[in-house]
Order: C-alpha cells, then sequence, then structure tokens
C-alpha cells in the first residue's frame, strides 16, 4: 500500500437531481465515459435485472494507488450489483494517484454520479459506495460532499475495506457499514490501517450508542493481507439488504403522473407501506378508474406486496438469528406495516423472539460491545501496528461471544477477533 498524504475536504455540494427523461438500458452493459478532466473516467455495469420497468441503485467503488489507472472490472462486484439490482460505477484515474488532486478526482465521481442519474432510472438513495486501500481519499471526499448538499446521501451503505478514509464520521444516519481489516495489513501505511479503520468503527459505535445505525460490521480476518475478501464483499452486500428495507423507497417517483397513483407512490417512497397498501387496493377495486390506470395500479399492488414479504421475511431472519441487529430494525420495519393486516405476522415473530434468554442475552451482548467499543479501541487493539487483541479484552469478548447467538453479528465479530488470540 502506498502512504498518501492527509488532505482536507474539497469544498463544492453535490448535485444529485433525477432526471424526467431517463431511459431504458440495454441488459447487462459495461461501458467508459469521461468526465470533465482529461484521465479521470468512469466505467458502467448495467445489471441484466435492470430495465425501464426495474430502475435501479448504484454501487460506486474507489480502487486503491495504482489500480484505479485500470479499475474497469466489475468481476468482484456483479453478484452483488446483480442480486441487489445496482448499476456499478467504477471510478479511473489514469494517473493511479488518489492523493493527487484528491478534489478534482472526488469532483469525477461526482460527475459520473450526475451521469448515471441522467441516464438511468435511479432511485433516490439507493446506493452503496466503497473503497479499498488510498482509494478511501475520495470515497470520503464524495460522503463529505454529499452531506455538505443538505439533502440526503445518495448511499444507504458505505464499505472500507483497508481504506485510507481518514476523515472523522459524523453521521451513521440511514446508513450501514462493512469496516474490513486483515490481520496481515494492520500496521500498513501512516497512519496505519490498524488504527484508522478502528478508530472510523469507534466513530460509527459511538454515533449508534446515541441512536444512530447500530450495522456496523467490523470485519477483522486473521491471515489476510491488503486486499478484498468474498466474504468482505458478502458482508457489506447483506447489509445493504437490511439497510435498503429500513431507509430506502422503491417506486421510482416519475413514472406515475397519474392523479390517482401520485399519493400511492408517495406513501410507498416514505416507507409507509399499510398506508400504500391500503390506497392501491381501493383503487384497484374502482369500477370507474381508467383501465390504463388500473393497469398501471395492479403492477404497484404487485411491487408492494412483493416489498412487505420482503420486509416480514428479513425481519423474521433477524429475530431468530441476530437479536442486536433485530432490536433496532425490527421497530422499523414494524412501523412500516402499522395497521396492515400482517401487521401482527411480524410483531408476533420479534415478541416471541424477545422472550427467550438467547435473544436478550445476545442483544445485551451487541449493546455491551459498542458502548465499550465507541470509548475507544484501545482497550481492545493496544497497538496500531499489530492485530494483538489486549489480555484484559479477551475473557471480556470471549463473554460476549459466549452469549451470542453465532449468525449475529455480534457472535461473528467476536469470534473473528478471538482467533487473533489463537496460537
Amino acid at each position: 500500500m502506498v502512504e498518501v498524504a492527509r488532505l482536507s475536504a474539497p469544498r463544492f455540494v453535490i448535485a444529485v437531481v433525477l432526471s424526467l427523461l431517463a431511459v431504458p438500458a440495454p441488459a447487462q452493459t459495461t461501458e467508459q465515459c469521461n468526465t470533465s478532466k482529461e484521465g479521470y473516467t468512469y466505467f458502467v455495469y448495467v445489471p441484466k435485472t435492470y430495465s425501464d420497468d426495474n430502475p435501479a441503485g448504484i454501487h460506486v467503488f474507489f480502487s486503491g494507488q495504482g489500480g484505479c489507472a485500470n479499475n474497469g472490472s466489475f468481476g468482484q462486484w456483479a453478484k452483488t450489483l446483480e442480486r441487489h439490482n445496482l448499476i456499478g460505477i467504477n471510478l479511473q484515474y489514469a494517473d493511479g494517484k488518489n492523493d493527487v488532486d484528491t478534489g478534482g478526482k472526488t469532483q469525477a465521481a461526482v460527475e459520473a454520479l450526475q451521469g448515471v442519474i441522467g441516464k438511468y432510472k435511479i432511485l433516490p438513495g439507493r446506493g452503496m459506495v466503497g473503497s479499498f486501500s488510498g482509494g478511501g481519499l475520495p470515497h470520503a471526499g464524495l460522503l463529505a460532499a454529499a452531506a455538505k448538499g443538505g439533502g440526503p446521501l445518495p448511499f444507504c451503505h458505505s464499505s472500507l475495506y483497508g481504506s485510507n478514509y481518514w476523515q472523522r464520521i459524523r453521521s451513521n444516519a440511514g446508513m450501514s457499514w462493512t469496516v474490513a481489516i486483515g490481520s496481515e495489513e494492520w500496521g500498513m501505511g501512516k497512519p496505519t490501517l490498524g488504527d484508522t479503520q478502528n478508530d472510523r468503527a469507534a466513530e460509527l459505535y459511538a454515533l449508534a450508542a446515541r441512536g444512530g445505525c447500530p450495522d456496523v460490521y467490523l470485519r477483522i480476518q486473521k491471515g489476510k493481507g491488503h486486499s478484498i475478501s468474498g466474504a468482505d464483499v458478502q458482508a457489506a452486500s447483506d447489509a445493504f439488504e437490511r439497510s435498503d428495507l429500513a431507509f430506502i423507497g422503491f417506486f421510482y417517483a416519475p413514472d406515475f403522473p397519474e392523479r390517482e397513483l401520485k399519493p400511492i407512490i408517495t406513501a410507498a417512497n416514505r416507507l409507509d407501506l399499510a398506508l400504500a397498501s391500503k390506497q392501491v387496493e381501493k383503487l384497484v377495486a374502482d369500477a370507474k378508474a381508467p383501465e390504463e390506470v388500473l393497469a398501471k395500479a395492479r403492477k404497484v399492488k404487485e411491487r408492494l406486496d412483493a416489498r412487505i414479504d420482503h420486509v416480514i421475511r428479513v425481519g423474521k431472519d433477524l429475530a431468530e438469528k441476530d437479536p442486536g441487529l433485530c432490536e433496532f430494525y425490527g421497530k422499523i420495519y414494524l412501523k412500516q406495516l402499522r395497521t396492515h393486516p400482517r401487521e401482527d405476522e411480524l410483531k408476533t415473530a420479534l415478541d416471541d423472539a424477545r422472550k427467550t434468554d438467547a435473544y436478550r442475552k445476545s442483544a445485551k451482548a451487541f449493546q455491551s460491545f459498542i458502548s465499550t467499543f465507541a470509548r475507544g479501541h484501545n482497550t481492545i487493539f493496544p497497538s496500531t501496528a499489530n492485530a494483538a487483541v489486549h489480555p484484559d479484552a479477551a475473557k471480556f469478548l470471549q463473554d460476549l461471544h459466549d452469549d451470542a447467538v453465532p449468525a449475529s453479528l455480534i457472535g461473528l465479530m467476536t469470534g473473528e477477533i478471538l482467533k487473533l488470540v489463537e496460537p
């Protein structure tokens, strides 16, 4: 990894505007596009799942030093892009240096977003952004620029894959995070990845302790060097599914200009699924409505019913496998279904789970980890040069691991950290 200089955040505002003229794209295409600055280009991957009737989200990736000069491959991301119907954007900088003209490179990323949003049907806020190594510099700049815009961020998940993301994280509202680091890359860079990755995780947990999103996976892989593993990508993909359902609308509003449909789409996109369902059922049953409106209403109902199925399925899965995250997401999912006929289906699953000792212990273990890490990672990882675990922390982590549901975030994290203690 090339060590990079600390830079100030770029001073501009992201201008992400939905295009009313978005056109359908051919299935699964990859193309290279230019920005206003020579040498700063981007590749676009359109998944097979995208169509005029199935608007997409976005996935932006910044590669590391050197690698950003040849960033046209989507092989590592293709499964995620197809799974979640995301249009991929890989930034490419011919000089291979994220630390030179970082502000300009960030502006190129803004232009890439604008270009894709102008050409394709993109659902606002439905996106992932990630970076590797030195790509953390423009990654941080992009999120800082978006925050300065004052509106919602164009992403609901962010991933730091051994990333030089040096800016302090001041908000994690409406966004899940994956912070991945291997034990063999811990001491790389100045400041080291062992320091900065854990600092970012501590900031995110501090925000979670104050009511922010706790879906923060500090993924520490023993034996991994400076790379992105398939498990890292899978973890990010799974987190996106949860936060997407919790925070992001799923209808492309310009497709529904009809007076009868507008209030339904508005309710659905503010995630009042119960109200939207009630409204669309009333419209579908209206024999006086124009046939073209009824045809669209039936499609809206079908997509709305599918979304409700998805919310209930993920909510039930969290109740069984991840009590800590269930305590956060379960309330959000239930609110979306309040007064819906299927509300009790999810509520009963959550209530039954909360009655068990296993649920309560696992949820409490997750909160203990969050509050401890939020005070600083030095009590667990005393060195920024290597992945050694503080001797006093080992028992604490083992106790949390023993109380955790194995598949839960706290179960996975403590299990991975405890592997560092093994000979």
